[in-house]
C-alpha cells in the first residue's frame, strides 16, 4: 500500500504541475522533459527504497522528491526563483491535501485502504476541477504581469507545508482524534488563505486590465494632441498663403504680360510646393486611426527608419476604433524600439493592413536577433515593467477572436493578426 499512496501521489502532482505550468517550450518538449525527469526521480526513489527502506525514504522525503522537482521546475518553466518556487509548493500543498483527505476517509472504518484510494481520487479530482476552472487562468496572467511580491506569496505556501509535513509526514499526533480535528482545520485554513490570494490575483488582474485601457486612452490622446497641432500649423499657413495669393497672382501676371514663362512657371512650382507642405498627411479612411498612424509614422521617419506601408481601414468598421488604435499604437511602439538599436541602413518597417476580404494586420521589422518567445511563439520580456503592450494586443485577440501569428524569418520578426469580419464575435466577458 506504501508503494501504491507514494506512485498516487507522484502521478497526482505531475498532472497539477503540468496545468500550473507556464513552460518556456511547446506542448509536446514539454511533456517529454516533464515525463523522462518525473520518471527519472520516481527510479531515484525506488532504487532507494529498495536499498534502505521506506521509513528512512520517508524521513529524506523532501530532499528526494521536492529538491529534484524545483530543479526540475526551473529547466522548464518560464518563470524562475520565487515564482516557480510558489507554483511547486502549490503543488506540493494541493498533493499533500489530497494525501491528508484519503487518510480522514479512512479513518470513518478502521483505517480502510478502499476509503482512503477513493478519498484521495475524489480530493484530486474536487482539486483538478478547482484550478482548471477557477485558478490556472487567473494564475498564469499573475506570473506573467506581476513581477513584486512573490517571496511574500511563498511564506503562505511554505507555512502550509512545515505544518502538514510536521503532523502529517512526520506523524507527530499519531492518527488519533486530535489528528484529525488537526488536520481538518489546517486544510480548511489553507484553502482559505489561498482563496484570499486567489481574490489579490483577480484584483491585480482588474487593475491591470484598467491600466491597458488607461494606455489606450493616452495613446489615442497623444496622437489627437499631434493631429490637431498638425491641423492648427495648417491653418496658419493656409491663411499665410491666402493673404500672399493677391500679389502671388500680381507677379504671375507681370511675369507673363513681360514675356518671361520661364520665371513665371518657376514661381508657380515654387508656389505649388508651399501647397504641398501643408498637406495633412491621410493614411487612411478612418480619422481614428489615421489620427494615430500620422503620429507613429511621424516617429518612425524621425528615427531615419525606412517605412513603406499599404492601408486601406475604412471609416466604418465591425470592431471599437480604439481598440485598434490601441493595436497599432503598440505594434508600432515595439517595432519601433527594435529597429532603432540597429544601423540606419538597416532599420526598415513595412505595415499593411487591409479590411477585405479578410482583416489583416502585418507589422514586420528588422531587429538584432535577440528576443525571447514563450510556448505560443508570442514574444515576452523579463524585464520589469516591459512587455505591456504584447498583453495588450493579446487582450485584442482575445476579445475579437482575431488570430495572432508571430514569425521570425532571419533577422526580420513579423506579427499578423487576422481579426473575423462580424462583430458578433465579440467577447466582452
Amino acid at each position: 500500500m506504501i508503494t501504491v499512496r507514494y506512485v498516487f501521489n507522484m502521478i497526482s502532482a505531475l498532472i497539477l504541475i503540468y496545468i500550473l505550468l507556464d513552460s518556456r517550450y511547446d506542448k509536446k518538449k514539454t511533456l517529454i522533459i516533464l515525463l523522462s525527469g518525473w520518471i527519472g526521480i520516481m527510479l531515484i526513489n525506488f532504487i532507494f527504497i529498495f536499498f534502505l527502506g521506506y521509513d528512512i525514504f520517508y524521513d529524506y522525503y523532501p530532499l528526494l522528491v521536492h529538491v529534484p522537482s524545483f530543479f526540475l521546475f526551473n529547466i522548464i518553466s518560464k518563470q524562475r526563483g520565487l515564482k516557480a518556487l510558489f507554483t511547486l509548493l502549490t503543488v506540493i500543498i494541493f498533493s499533500i491535501i489530497i494525501s491528508i483527505c484519503g487518510a480522514i476517509f479512512s479513518s470513518f472504518k478502521d483505517s480502510s485502504i478502499t476509503l482512503e484510494v477513493v478519498g484521495r481520487i475524489v480530493t484530486f479530482i474536487f482539486i483538478f476541477v478547482l484550478i482548471k476552472a477557477y485558478f490556472r487562468d487567473l494564475y498564469l496572467n499573475m506570473l506573467n504581469t506581476l513581477n513584486k511580491g512573490w517571496g511574500l506569496f511563498c511564506i503562505i505556501p511554505f507555512c502550509g507545508y512545515a505544518i502538514f509535513y510536521y503532523i502529517f509526514m512526520m506523524n507527530a499526533l499519531g492518527y488519533s482524534r486530535e489528528w484529525l480535528v488537526i488536520m481538518i482545520l489546517s486544510v480548511i485554513a489553507v484553502i482559505a488563505t489561498y482563496l484570499i490570494t486567489m481574490n489579490f490575483f483577480r484584483m491585480f488582474q482588474e487593475q491591470q486590465q484598467q491600466a491597458i485601457k488607461q494606455q489606450q486612452f493616452n495613446y489615442h490622446l497623444e496622437a489627437v494632441k499631434h493631429q490637431y497641432a498638425a491641423v492648427e500649423k495648417a491653418e496658419r499657413k493656409m491663411e499665410i498663403l491666402r493673404h500672399d495669393t493677391r500679389h502671388f497672382i500680381e507677379n504671375i501676371s507681370s511675369l507673363i504680360k513681360s514675356g518671361d514663362v520661364s520665371a513665371a512657371l518657376d514661381f508657380i512650382g515654387k508656389k505649388d510646393s508651399d501647397y504641398k507642405k501643408i498637406i495633412i498627411e491621410k493614411y487612411c479612411e478612418n480619422s481614428t486611426i489615421n489620427a494615430i498612424l500620422t503620429h507613429y509614422f511621424a516617429l518612425i521617419k524621425n528615427d531615419c527608419i525606412s517605412l513603406k506601408h499599404k492601408l486601406y481601414i475604412p471609416t466604418q468598421i465591425d470592431i471599437e476604433e480604439m481598440d485598434l488604435a490601441n493595436v497599432f499604437a503598440n505594434a508600432l511602439e515595439n517595432a519601433r524600439n527594435a529597429v532603432k538599436k540597429l544601423s540606419e541602413e538597416r532599420r526598415h518597417i513595412d505595415i499593411v493592413c487591409l479590411y477585405k476580404p479578410k482583416f489583416v494586420i502585418e507589422i514586420s521589422n528588422t531587429f538584432d536577433g535577440k528576443i525571447l518567445l514563450d510556448k505560443y511563439g508570442a514574444p515576452f520580456s523579463d524585464i520589469k515593467d516591459h512587455g505591456i503592450g504584447t498583453q495588450s494586443i493579446k487582450a485584442f485577440a482575445d476579445k475579437y477572436n482575431a488570430v495572432l501569428d508571430y514569425k521570425i524569418v532571419e533577422d526580420c520578426f513579423s506579427l499578423r493578426i487576422l481579426i473575423p469580419a462580424s462583430a458578433d464575435n465579440v467577447d466582452n466577458s
